[in-house]
């Protein structure tokens, strides 16, 4: 009997290409969706803590990953060219794209509360990425001072940015 690439790396699926496994989890092989997740996941929660410092919780961005994950096995096609790993990570990447976009996006919301937002995710990224001092990150994002910058950051985050 003939044997597709899907079938040639049998039971033990440590040995399957990521198109295998995309190919066995599209037919319904959840052993198959799981190690592509167990992959996958490391990926995933990497681009999540990246995305996480704008205002959504870091879960919720890992949930998007997994769907988009899903989209990729779903919608994979091995003839158009790109590896699995290729594809997955650019569906992964346009599912946690598409969420962010979706919580910014709030109609009606004025430019000044937009720009303070935007000014307070990026002294966000400057809090937890650096050791500077929380007065310098304050005034370098346009803050009179501490108290101001820890106010608004309580505001917005429900947590002081110390």
């Amino acid at each position: 009997m003939f044997q597709t690439d899907a079938d040639s790396c049998g039971d033990k699926r440590k040995n399957c290409s990521d198109e295998q496994l995309a190919q066995k989890a599209k037919g319904g092989d959840t052993d198959a969706l799981a190690q592509l997740i167990s992959h996958f996941l490391p990926v995933i929660k990497a681009k999540s803590g990246r995305y996480s410092l704008v205002g959504l919780e870091q879960d919720d961005f890992i949930q998007e990953g997994l769907i988009g994950l899903f989209n990729a096995v779903k919608n994979y096609d091995p003839a158009r060219g790109a590896s699995f790993d290729t594809y997955a990570r650019r569906c992964i990447h346009s599912r946690m794209v598409e969420c962010l976009s979706a919580s910014l996006a709030q109609k009606h919301l004025p430019l000044r509360d937009y720009l303070r937002r935007r000014k307070l995710a990026f002294a966000l990224k400057e809090v937890r990425d650096t050791n500077r001092s929380i007065l310098d990150i304050a005034l370098d994002h346009g803050f009179s001072s501490h108290e101001a910058f820890t106010r608004a950051f309580k505001a917005a985050y429900g947590v002081t940015p110390s």
